[in-house]
């Protein structure tokens, strides 16, 4: 599709300067920034300042917008003296919103359908029909999945299958779909598996959509145990950083963040949330012990069934053994080898039967009990269980604790213990973490409060993706980046707009999408102007 339209573009490009320019005030004073991590200095940025809602700006070709977001859009156009572009062609249209909405262009079928249609509420059905396709949370998931670095392995250096990555997957699709609301959607995402449910299947959806955290590349081989939970836990705070609140928190693992207001104590208050998350677990596989994805059985019976079947391949290498060696003691009593019998019972106990032990008894008697026991434990090697439902799932740990600053970022080089906790940037004030609670869940509450957390945060950085997915171009271009490093929005009052309507509409992606695509900037010609 088109990156925006030519002449909506040629504006952004104009509103660029932006960047050159110092934080702002509340009353639009600049603000000179002695330190570029101090929190408080920081919220002068316009990426954490509250929302500023202003009436949509009057415009002269009061005919052109059909939302009020057009009329931010034309206003700018019309401030440098061009005007509304041409609407694009209906079969153009509907091409560009199949592609959008679905990722699938028309059949010939609807196409035709929809052009015979000329009722003026022709092109609304059209939208509506299409996010009502289950295609439409396979376009839409997908976004969310490449965020989440979904991947069905682990890669790096040991790059075992994350079997049951699927699961996660569906589930994403599925919330689309439904249009789960995207601050409850957030939750699931961090604390799924603490969130309270009415259901075993609700129970479930929820530790599902936790498995966000259990994705991503891991180092698992010739590094310390604490050096890889400190490697995991920073994985995971650089991808919610720029996934959700589009900031480089990870840029302060070392130091202060040279550019952001997130001093070093902030991350290692997140850190400690996520080192108190445990993500990986050790499990049999190919006959030894390896660190794997924590994985955790579904449904009624789902903890029993996962137990029967890790306790099966523990003990399988054993029962494997044990029955060679039961062997190997059938062949010492056809031979009659009573002594190396006995022997054999001293170095493998539990491999002769009783009876087969009696060298009173009769030799055919003797091999007779001991195929009973060979027949018995090859019955339990073969009594493979089925592999049951289960999906990759965090817990917290038995002991969740507060991390210390690493200087440098060297994992065994402490510094002063932060407690655990978020970003002073974007919070009124200190939450509060019970001490055996790793904290995801006020994580999660927080990341979404749109009254003294990263809610207005969250709501900027996902209008501005739905922008960006639906345009081509953010209003932010640097949609993972909402830090000083990023670029200024373009247009700053309409962003806010989008972040309150999605806010306001219950947090529905759906809703969002809807006015977007309706509104007449989405409709506008790709032809190119000069003027632009």
């Amino acid at each position: 599709m088109n990156v925006l339209h030519s002449t909506v573009l040629g504006i952004v490009t104009l509103s660029l300067f932006w960047d050159a320019l110092p934080a702002l005030a509340e009353n639009g004073d600049t603000v000179p920034m002695t330190d570029p991590s101090d929190p408080v200095e920081g919220r002068h940025h316009w990426a954490f300042q509250p929302l500023r809602m202003s009436a949509p700006p009057a415009v002269r070709a009061t005919e052109w917008p059909r939302q009020n977001l057009d009329r931010f859009v034309l206003a700018k156009l019309e401030a440098t003296g061009l005007s509304g572009p041409d609407e694009a062609d209906r079969r153009t249209l509907a091409r560009r919103t199949f592609l959008q909405l679905i990722g699938l262009p028309p059949q010939p079928k609807e196409l035709a359908r929809f052009l015979a249609d000329r009722d003026p509420g022709a092109f609304e059905r059209l939208v509506d029909r299409l996010l009502a396709s289950p295609h439409f949370g396979e376009r839409w998931g997908r976004h969310w999945l490449d965020l989440a670095r979904y991947a069905d392995s682990n890669g790096l250096d040991e790059n075992f299958l994350f079997r049951e990555a699927w699961r996660y997957r569906n589930r994403v699709l599925d919330a689309v779909n439904e249009d789960l609301p995207y601050d409850q959607f957030l939750r699931e995402q961090i604390a799924g598996d603490l969130l309270p449910f009415n259901s075993v299947a609700q129970r479930d959806r929820q530790r599902i959509s936790a498995g966000f955290l259990v994705l991503g590349p891991k180092v698992l081989i010739g590094n310390a145990s604490q050096e890889r939970r400190m490697d995991v836990a920073d994985e995971q705070l650089d991808t919610i950083g720029r996934a959700i609140l589009g900031l480089t928190i990870g840029c302060a693992r070392c130091h202060d963040h040279k550019f952001d207001p997130i001093p070093t104590t902030d991350y290692y208050a997140l850190a400690g949330i996520m080192t108190s998350t445990m993500v990986m677990e050790h499990r049999t596989s190919g006959g030894s012990q390896k660190l794997m994805e924590r994985l955790v059985g579904l449904g009624p019976d789902g903890d029993t069934a996962n137990t029967a079947y890790e306790d099966y391949w523990k003990s399988r290498p054993q029962l494997v053994e044990r029955h060679k060696q039961a062997d190997a003691a059938l062949e010492l009593i056809k031979r009659g080898d009573d002594d190396g019998l006995a022997q054999h019972n001293k170095d493998h106990p539990d491999t002769v039967a009783v009876k087969a032990l009696d060298a009173q008894r009769d030799t055919s008697e003797r091999q007779a009990a001991q195929q009973t026991l060979i027949d018995r434990l090859a019955k339990k090697i073969d009594a493979k269980p089925c592999m049951p439902a289960r999906g990759m799932i965090p817990r917290d740990m038995e002991t969740p604790a507060n991390e210390s600053v690493r200087l440098a970022g060297q994992y065994n080089d402490h510094g002063e213990q932060v407690p655990r906790g978020v970003l002073q940037v974007v919070s009124d004030a200190p939450i509060e973490i019970a001490p055996e609670a790793s904290g995801r869940r006020e994580l999660a509450e927080w990341l979404t409060n749109s009254d003294s957390g990263a809610g207005v945060l969250a709501a900027r950085v996902q209008a501005n993706r739905v922008w960006h997915h639906l345009m081509g171009r953010g209003i932010v271009r640097t949609v993972d980046n909402f830090g000083h490093t990023g670029e200024r929005p373009t247009h700053p009052a309409l962003l806010d707009h989008l972040a309150d309507e999605l806010i306001q509409s219950g947090w529905s992606l759906k809703s969002l999408v809807r006015r977007i695509v309706l509104s007449r900037t989405f409709a506008t010609s790709s032809r190119h102007q000069a003027a632009g």
